[in-house]
This record gives C-alpha cells, sequence and structure tokens, in this order.
C-alpha cells in the first residue's frame, strides 16, 4: 500500500482544505503561526513532512545555507493563487 503525502502549513495560511480538495488522499499537518517558515522547511528535511507550501524568498534563503537538504519545485506550475 502506497504511503500517503504528508503536507504541512502554517495556522494562519493553513492549507488544509485547498490540499483536501486538490489530493484527496493526502494528510496534512499545521504549524502555529509563531514558527519562522525556515521551521516548515526543517521538518520537510528531517522526514517528518513530504510538502509545504511558503514564500519562494523563504525556500531560497534556506537552500543558500543548506543546499540539497531539499528539493524546491519553483520551476513547477503555480497549483493556486490566493488573495
Amino acid at each position: 500500500m502506497p504511503r500517503r503525502i504528508l503536507f504541512l502549513g502554517i495556522t494562519s495560511n493553513y492549507i488544509g482544505p485547498y490540499v483536501e480538495l486538490r489530493f484527496s488522499k493526502a494528510k496534512t499537518l499545521s504549524h502555529s503561526q509563531d514558527l519562522p517558515g525556515s521551521q516548515l522547511l526543517l521538518d520537510v528535511a528531517a522526514g517528518k513532512a513530504d510538502v509545504t507550501f511558503l514564500e519562494k524568498v523563504y525556500a531560497e534563503e534556506y537552500l543558500s545555507k543548506n543546499p540539497g537538504t531539499i528539493k524546491a519545485l519553483s520551476n513547477a506550475k503555480p497549483l493556486r493563487f490566493f488573495r
């Protein structure tokens, strides 16, 4: 049986409803908005989650300090725009 993908988000910008709509077999987990965006990336790198969504600038900063630890999907088409 294939493993479910775990999406990680921040409570104030919670991705749960969108993930459930678009990726019905995925699970979601949220962090408090008090944590920095880099914590999301650390959790993905540590294997606590598979995917996270955040602003590109945070991912670029993280990757400049931790090359090769995660894969950025920056060249992928946007899944959705939020206003």
